[in-house]
């Protein structure tokens, strides 16, 4: 078993590192284990999760925490599936969560999701985190970690179950011919009125339909962004926008950067070669 060691990655004055990493289907994050803490969020398609014997899916939006004597390994299974992950060094998350319970430790350390206001926070401050070295860094971190861990025990004692045809609907969403068409088709496939959708995503997601399926329009297009050469207009047209200023500036409200900024600063990629095997 492979064992994933901070030192590997963290630099000599960070004890964090943060990183996206991009899997095409059937990519498989071998099992391993760690001497540090992770917590990471599916940014884009889905995961099949072995932690310590239990089998998990993760969809877009799930975040997870692992601790280093987590034993797991990850498989994407759809195209193009993305996580943002933050390793931690075993030290500095033991200070941070010192405070706590050990009832409260237990229940992190489980699947949770963030509102949709509350998850756009949490990409910006990130974004921050691997882009701008202008800040301190060691500090922000330990805030995202904190307001993190709050979330995760706040969402194990108020988490309520999804209606499948709203869960269903939203994951249909994701198809490029469905957030291409829009509004009208994630009504038709709701098979609900748009006021009694709209009522249910903004209880169960915090988000009006059009943000949701702007959302989704947006991590299509970073994908295409970061992977491909392809004009910043065909981009857009692509992923369901007519108006490229439009485009430009919906981009720019969720991740502080127009889609060209975006680009330019996307190249920072750890090598993780000996820890992906193809199927």
């Amino acid at each position: 078993m492979f064992i994933s060691k901070g030192k590997d990655f963290f630099s000599e004055k960070d004890n964090f590192y943060i990183g996206d990493f991009y899997a095409s289907k059937n990519l498989l994050f071998h099992e391993h284990t760690h001497d540090h803490y992770e917590v990471y969020v599916c940014i884009q398609g889905k995961f099949e999760e072995v932690c310590n014997g239990e089998k998990y899916t993760i969809h877009e939006g799930d975040f997870r925490f692992v601790r280093y004597s987590d034993t797991h390994e990850l498989k994407s299974i759809k195209e193009s599936s993305a996580l943002r992950n933050i390793a931690i060094e075993a030290n500095l998350f033991e200070r941070i969560i010192a405070s706590l319970k050990p009832n409260a430790i237990d229940g992190i350390f489980s699947h949770f999701k963030l509102s949709g206001s509350k998850f756009k926070d949490y990409m910006k401050k990130t974004e921050i985190l691997m882009y701008n070295h202008t800040i301190s860094k060691a500090k922000m971190v330990e805030h995202i970690v904190i307001d993190l861990l709050i979330e995760a025990m706040s969402y194990k004692a108020n988490s309520r179950e999804v209606p499948y045809w709203l869960e269903d609907a939203c994951e249909r969403m994701k198809e490029q011919k469905n957030y291409v068409a829009g509004l009208n088709r994630f009504v038709e496939l709701s098979g609900k009125t748009q006021a009694y959708l709209s009522r249910q995503m903004n209880t169960f997601y915090q988000q009006t339909p059009t943000d949701y399926i702007n959302d989704i329009r947006l991590k299509a297009a970073i994908k295409r962004l970061v992977t491909t050469d392809q004009l910043i207009e065909d981009i857009a047209y692509d992923c369901g926008y007519n108006n490229l200023s439009y485009f430009n500036r919906v981009f720019k409200n969720k991740y502080s950067l127009t889609p060209r900024e975006y680009r330019s600063k996307s190249n920072r990629f750890i090598n993780f070669e000996h820890m992906l095997i193809d199927e």
